[in-house]
């Protein structure tokens, strides 16, 4: 499931953002990432650093 965060961005299909790319075998590694994620969101820090 995606989740976005903070101000949206207009553009093409390759347009202006950001975004990370795992081959699909780093499975461990998308983890890591997304455990990351969750516990940033947790505890307010995603939310401030979005706004900046």
């Amino acid at each position: 499931m995606a989740v976005l965060y903070g101000p949206r961005i207009s553009g093409g299909l390759f347009g202006p953002g950001v975004g990370i790319g795992l081959r699909k075998q780093d499975k461990q590694l998308a983890e890591l990432f997304n455990s990351a994620i969750e516990a940033i969101e947790a505890d307010g820090s995603l939310k401030a650093i979005s706004l900046k």
